[in-house]
């Protein structure tokens, strides 16, 4: 008898074993709900039509390069008459400002003058069109030039800071080349024999960019 009481409590521990076994995989097998919520298409429809700030692009400069001539008259250098001037350097365009690292050289006779320094132009918007832009500049820099030799002058060195104010225009600005017709009039901060050098000119510019 007592063997059959135990036989009918092994079974009836095995039957509520199964049954616990079998609700936990039902369970299991439950599709998961995610915790994320999720937002109302009205506020995604209000999000998607605000206008968005245009991004602001960086101006970059137009960078190249330069080559001018033209007729100079040189002064305080013992050297009368029309003396020839030459000039290059590199140039960086960023509207409505241009600067330039710029070599210049000039002379008639025995008298010479080099300079190198830094130019700043300035395109007022205002006066400018398409085809034409007006500017007026400003270099600095340093040089040194040779007073000619002759008619109770000696021959001299005059090494000195240099500045040269400019007024001009240029001709299709922003082409692949342009053109630029400028007067200007350069100082050498410094005296020799013949008084303090200077010189003014007035050039033709092609400018590549």
């Amino acid at each position: 008898m007592k063997k059959l009481n135990l036989i009918h409590l092994l079974f009836g521990l095995i039957f509520v074993t199964s049954g616990a076994i079998s609700s936990e995989t039902a369970a299991s097998k439950k599709p998961a709900v995610s915790s994320k919520a999720v937002k109302p298409s009205t506020e995604l429809e209000n999000s998607s039509s605000e206008p968005q700030a245009p991004v602001e692009e960086k101006k970059k400069a137009l960078r190249g390069t330069y080559f001018g001539l033209g007729p100079a008259g040189l002064w305080n250098l013992n050297s009368a008459g029309i003396a020839y001037y030459v000039t290059g350097g590199y140039t960086f365009d960023l509207n409505p400002v241009s600067m330039k690292f710029e070599g210049e050289f000039f002379g008639r006779l025995g008298a010479i003058g080099l300079v190198g320094g830094l130019g700043v132009s300035y395109f007022p918007n205002i006066l400018s069109s398409k085809d034409l832009s007006p500017f007026i500049g400003f270099d600095m820099g340093y040089g040194t030039a040779r007073v000619n030799g002759g008619s109770g002058v000696f021959e001299q060195w005059v090494p000195a800071m240099v500045i040269a104010p400019s007024l001009g225009v240029q001709f299709f600005k922003n082409a692949d080349v342009s053109l630029e017709l400028a007067l200007k009039w350069g100082f050498f901060l410094a005296s020799g024999n013949a008084g303090s050098p200077s010189y003014s000119l007035l050039k033709l510019s092609f400018y590549f960019h």
